[in-house]
């Protein structure tokens, strides 16, 4: 998702991406007009989280690759790592805008980030159960961060796609979805 903040790059979303499974990156590269595929791997140990990142081109030529190993408390200094490393490979120019975001930095507490995490896969189940799974975990994250914004973000996700899939009343949802986003993006 921060690579595709940049302005001249263009990210498809995680539901596309799930939709190219078992394809080929010709295949891929072909029916989604992109000229590199991102492929990363994660492994987690402990407290710590090791990445691989690849470009490769459609043909499947990898033409980048490129091996991380951090904290998981720096996660979100990591991704902005990538983001910028990924930017310059491909000679994009970044906005003064766009070099201030990617120089941020910030320490994120691991058991917030785990909490947000399973929050997320909750999330993506979009059931109405698993709904209010995804939000107890976004709370507990703020309680343990409350200055971090994703599991804000995360629940204002969750308590609009309550109103849309699970059929919550709009004057419930809505204005908490508000709530939440205006508190993820203070």
């Amino acid at each position: 998702s921060d690579v595709g903040r940049l302005g001249e790059l263009r990210v498809k979303s995680k539901t596309t991406s799930a939709a190219c499974a078992g394809k080929t990156t010709e295949q891929i590269a072909a029916e989604q007009g992109v000229d590199v595929i991102l492929q990363p791997t994660f492994m987690c140990l402990a407290d710590s989280v090791c990445f691989q990142m690849k470009a490769i081109t459609p043909e499947g030529e990898e033409v980048w690759i490129s091996d991380y190993h951090e904290p998981k408390s720096q996660l979100q200094n990591l991704t902005n790592n990538i983001t910028r490393v990924i930017a310059e490979e491909v000679n994009v120019k970044l906005s003064s805008s766009e070099k201030r975001m990617l120089r941020q930095n910030r320490n994120i507490d691991p058991d917030a980030y785990q909490a947000w995490v399973t929050g997320q896969r909750y999330w993506d189940q979009l059931t109405k159960d698993d709904l209010e799974l995804a939000i107890e975990y976004f709370e507990r994250a703020i309680e343990m961060d409350p200055d971090w914004a994703p599991p804000y973000a995360g629940l204002a996700f969750a308590w609009g796609a309550l109103g849309t899939f699970a059929g919550l009343p709009d004057s419930i949802c809505h204005p908490k979805q508000d709530e939440y986003l205006d508190k993820a993006l203070e």
